[in-house]
């Protein structure tokens, strides 16, 4: 444990190392020398957006004073990628911002994230949990996660759940996860939405929503034995040996079986009571 904390300080210190090299020498307008530690800044993944962003910004500044402008684009490519709202200094001169028109404007074509996705159809008198999937075209990688959010009426705040993010291959990724549901055997109207979210925390702007609504029927919750509700209740007694061997839950009723017969199905809630008959 101590030598896995030692190692993320160390790599930790390495990443501030970068940025402040950097940083340094663009105070000291040794351009030459900026890219390599400018272009580590901007790969540490455990930086924040802002010092990423940073990092990035000072290395295209550099490509460009350079001259080499063919780089300097796909840095700032990647800048508008973890933050799609960034923008250049004011006093920024103007061969940097004519690099920044073609990065932005590249952003804007290449940028745009599109979703296939179909609602799912739910039984509304069956509390199974609602299975959501969605496909997303992220082709520059824009998209960090995904979350369901869920509402109810009269609710203070929305419901919210992570999705599981699976790379399905370049510029493809599938977002898997469910509804989340308030919980208790009440009737209701529930609105759901899939946010996808980009590497800043803001949402990534979509051409449609990702939502949909689903009615629960409050008949189909079976209160818990024990917890209340008018119960058609039975009684399955064995005499000698203790004589239920199994009893279980299915769907609508219970399962009951003995150990001198077969299973039987019966579609009412019973009360189990064993009676231990004396020793022969």
């Amino acid at each position: 444990m101590i030598a896995v904390a030692w190692l993320a300080a160390l790599q930790l210190a390495g990443a501030d190392a970068a940025l402040e090299r950097c940083r340094q020498l663009d105070r000291e307008f040794d351009t030459k020398n900026m890219p390599k530690p400018c272009q580590a800044a901007a790969d540490d993944a455990s930086a924040t957006v802002a010092e990423r962003v940073e990092a990035l910004r000072l290395l295209a500044f550099a490509h460009v004073l350079n001259g080499d402008e063919a780089l300097a684009e796909p840095a700032f490519l990647r800048m508008l990628v973890l933050s799609p709202t960034s923008v250049l200094p004011a006093d920024a001169g103007p061969q940097f911002r004519k690099a920044f028109a073609a990065a932005r404007s590249r952003f804007d074509t290449e940028g745009a994230v599109t979703t296939s996705f179909t609602a799912p159809l739910v039984d509304g008198a069956k509390r199974a949990p609602i299975a959501l999937q969605v496909d997303v075209a992220d082709r520059l990688g824009r998209v960090a996660s995904a979350r369901v959010l869920s509402t109810v009426a009269g609710a203070s705040a929305p419901l919210e759940e992570r999705m599981v993010k699976s790379e399905l291959g370049a510029g493809q990724v599938r977002f898997t996860g469910t509804v989340p549901e308030p919980p208790g055997p009440s009737a209701y109207s529930l609105g759901y939405q899939v946010v996808l979210d980009g590497w800043d925390g803001a949402p990534v702007p979509l051409p449609a929503p990702l939502a949909g609504t689903v009615a629960r029927d409050a008949a189909s919750v079976v209160p818990p034995i024990g917890e209340g509700g008018e119960l058609p209740w039975g009684w399955i007694i064995g005499g000698g040996a203790a004589s239920v061997a199994l009893v279980a839950a299915t769907g609508g009723g219970i399962a009951w079986c003995f150990v001198a017969g077969p299973c039987r199905q019966q579609s009412a809630w019973v009360r189990v009571q064993l009676v231990q008959g004396a020793a022969p």
